[in-house]
């Protein structure tokens, strides 16, 4: 990629990260008013199909412009730091990515790394490099760490502040310091979404 391309990605972010840190204020500044005023009936809620509920206009807003800012820091980290990261998956701005062995980060389709995780794929004590690999439809939770060489299969759901010290199992459900798993044979849909199987119909006729 030439030097040109590199840096319409970084305005881009930039961009993106400004409108997001703009929007943030904006919900601070608006979680601040009276709940029950007309102002804030307005400004801050819309309705949602569900005529029962209402959902946080401001909060739609947030997640189209994070979507797009992920969908541009999964570019930024493939082409200009060379990590293997499938499509249509969604990494966190504050999750830590290996950049001293970044070739050795492998991410699958559709996966999501949370806030605050941590992928290793360097031993800097030992001083080696160690590919880490994470299938697909996983979801990854917030502050877990993942060791150097560690594998993990598809449709794995990693529980917040795991330590994964050993491989998974492809349809495993993992937490714990080091991890273990507590559960197997899960289906996960895109993003490491569970998918739970529905129970036979018990009033169906025979």
């Amino acid at each position: 990629m030439d030097a040109e391309c590199v840096e319409g990605y970084m305005k881009a972010i930039r961009g993106l990260l400004a409108l997001r840190n703009f929007t943030n204020a904006r919900i601070r500044f608006l979680a601040r008013l009276d709940e029950h005023s007309i102002i804030h009936h307005h400004l801050f809620f819309a309705r949602s199909t569900d005529a029962s509920m209402t959902v946080p206009l401001i909060a739609q807003t947030r997640s189209t412009i994070r979507k797009a800012v992920t969908k541009i820091y999964r570019l930024y980290l493939v082409y200009i730091w060379r990590m293997d990261i499938g499509e249509g998956t969604v990494i966190s701005l504050s999750a830590k990515l290996d950049k001293t062995n970044p070739g050795g980060v492998h991410i699958g389709k559709y996966t999501n790394i949370t806030f605050g995780v941590t992928i290793l794929a360097h031993d800097f004590v030992n001083e080696v490099h160690k590919d880490v690999w994470i299938g697909d439809n996983c979801f990854i939770g917030a502050h877990s760490i993942i060791l150097p060489g560690v594998r993990i299969g598809n449709n794995c759901i990693i529980a917040t502040a795991s330590v994964v010290a050993g491989n998974v199992p492809a349809r495993s459900l993992v937490f714990g310091n080091p991890a273990r798993v507590l559960e197997s044979n899960l289906m996960t849909g895109r993003h490491g979404v569970r998918v739970r199987c529905k129970a036979p119909n018990s009033d169906a006729p025979n």
